[in-house]
């Protein structure tokens, strides 16, 4: 249905930080606030990541910033598209949007159990629906040609990384 669903499920049951999930389709993919997320087969990324950072449940918005960078990041070296990040959790090209970020956690008060950061990204789309072409592009529309996927997550796994562990590391000192 989704891969937050899917990777929330894993973290439950004890997956590692780094357990990553990704799908060829979501027929539940999901944005804020519940709103639905347009996941076709093969033409985006739908991937989560399970983190289990050791700061206070307070300081978990940060995932997000950290994934949102890593995204922009990559796609802009990847692909050369100039992107910018819409707070909270948007990724925008040309005033539209090509990436959505859900990052879902478990906490107690003093502690966070897992934090899943969940990214669709319009990768491959020619074409987008009518109700969402106005608000919504994908790299291919922006870039006049298919772009490999799993070149992108490759290099988004790798800022992702980078960027992660530096936050958690300026965390512990």
């Amino acid at each position: 249905d989704s891969t937050n669903n899917e990777a929330k499920k894993l973290a439950a049951d004890g997956a590692v930080e780094g357990t990553i999930v990704v799908s060829e389709a979501q027929n539940s993919g999901r944005g804020r606030l519940s709103r639905g997320f347009f996941s076709p087969a093969s033409k985006g990324i739908w991937l989560s990541v399970i983190l289990r950072p050791s700061f206070a449940p307070q300081h978990a918005s940060k995932c997000t910033l950290v994934t949102a960078v890593a995204v922009t990041k990559a796609i802009e070296k990847f692909t050369g598209i100039r992107c910018g990040i819409k707070w909270p959790n948007d990724i925008v090209v040309n005033k539209k949007k090509a990436v959505g970020i859900l990052t879902e956690m478990s906490t107690e008060m003093e502690s966070i159990h897992y934090v899943v950061a969940g990214i669709g990204i319009n990768v491959n789309m020619e074409k987008l629906p009518e109700e969402i072409s106005k608000m919504a592009t994908s790299l291919r529309i922006e870039l006049g040609k298919p772009i490999n996927r799993a070149t992108l997550i490759e290099a988004f796994l790798r800022y992702f990384e980078e960027y992660y562990k530096k936050k958690k590391k300026s965390e512990e000192l």
